[in-house]
């Protein structure tokens, strides 16, 4: 008879991140001599009425986004979802994606279970004494966690990672062949730049717009839907060279890469998190081979700039994202040049693959105490 090993993924929305499906379906194919039990549990904020499969937990209670006091005070009902759900299904792994569903599982988590922090992001506030008491909240938590899975290699220096079993997982794409050839690329004279993905951070994106919005060599287009979609495109009203194509599958996101010229990555980097996190962005744009441009005086930043693999600019300033792309127009071979570094350097990364495999060395040695 094979053995059982059962994993709990909990999520703080609905539906899960792309990432905890990307890792529960990882943790099967690795652990297939065994019977595997993946179940997930994740809070439907918006209170839609959704039909979800057998192995899916949803607790459903209104809780918008940008309320924190709300959030907070309903946390404590999903808390308690939270708890029953582990007496029902009882699993070996306990998986808490963010700092938050890490709080909440360290508290009803049993000795006998593996509490795994998801590390996605790390505790970011804009006020400086909140941000102190997230992190106190975290390490609470860390007291009663067996593993830390650092979402970027840039947030490993932040704690005291000799104190923990530890991995980098980074969120790379999972190796495919490329199905597009090298003449079906944009083949225009216009620089194409694209935005791929959750439409938000509304002041960066007004940057972009207006920074291009005089320039007939340009073309700007946002793939994707947000909560910023709609503000964004009243702002866009009337510019010619923007173009906005709304919702993608991530399956067609290789199309999108292989259309553009360059991909807008340039966060908010006034943001704690934003300062040390490594973005999908970074790593898809390697793998496509399209140069992405990124926010200075971020740790990705630093590295884009030291290994000459993208472009790094002020977000908040419209001007030097008007002079960034200036410069790449009249010197078209900066491209070139970047792509070669990017080729290079992309085979010294390791793939997802490879990283999940030192991720699961780390577990079996738990699963196996």
């Amino acid at each position: 008879m094979r053995q059982i090993i059962r994993f709990l993924i909990i999520d703080s929305a609905y539906p899960i991140n792309t990432r905890n499906i990307k890792i529960a379906n990882s943790l099967c194919k690795h652990y297939s001599d065994r019977e595997v039990q993946m179940i997930f549990c994740a809070w439907n904020r918006e209170d839609k009425n959704i039909t979800s499969p057998n192995n899916y937990y949803i607790y459903k209670k209104y809780s918008p986004g940008g309320q924190l006091l709300r959030k907070l005070f309903n946390l404590f009902g999903y808390f308690r979802y939270l708890k029953k759900c582990n007496k029902c299904v009882s699993p070996d792994v306990i998986v808490a994606s963010h700092w938050d569903m890490l709080f909440l599982s360290s508290i009803f988590k049993k000795k006998s279970q593996i509490l795994i922090y998801e590390n996605l992001d790390i505790p970011s506030a804009d006020s400086s004494v909140l941000l102190t008491v997230l992190k106190i909240v975290e390490r609470f938590a860390l007291r009663n966690t067996d593993m830390i899975v650092f979402a970027s290699r840039f947030y490993k220096s932040l704690y005291r990672s000799e104190k923990y079993v530890h991995s980098i997982l980074e969120n790379k794409p999972l190796l495919s062949a490329s199905h597009i050839s090298e003449h079906e690329r944009n083949a225009t004279r216009k620089i194409n730049i694209s935005y791929i993905g959750g439409v938000r951070y509304l002041e960066i994106l007004k940057n972009l717009v207006s920074a291009v919005k005089d320039n007939s060599d340009v073309n700007l287009f946002f793939h994707g839907e947000g909560h910023d979609l709609k503000a964004l495109e009243k702002y866009s009203e009337g510019i010619d060279n923007v173009y906005f194509t709304g919702r993608y599958e991530y399956d067609k996101i290789e199309y999108l890469y292989y259309n553009s010229d360059i991909v807008w990555a340039a966060y908010p980097n006034k943001d704690y998190n934003v300062k040390y996190a490594i973005s999908n962005k970074f790593h898809e744009s390697l793998h496509y081979n399209v140069p992405c441009i990124f926010s200075e005086k971020t740790s990705l930043g630093d590295l884009v700039l030291r290994k000459e693999i993208g472009f790094v600019v002020d977000p908040y300033s419209v001007e030097k994202i008007r002079e960034l792309l200036g410069r790449i127009l009249e010197e078209r071979e900066v491209l070139s040049l970047v792509k070669y570094k990017m080729q290079e350097y992309v085979v010294t990364e390791k793939d997802w693959e490879s990283q999940f495999q030192d991720f699961t060395i780390e577990l079996n040695k738990l699963i196996d105490k």
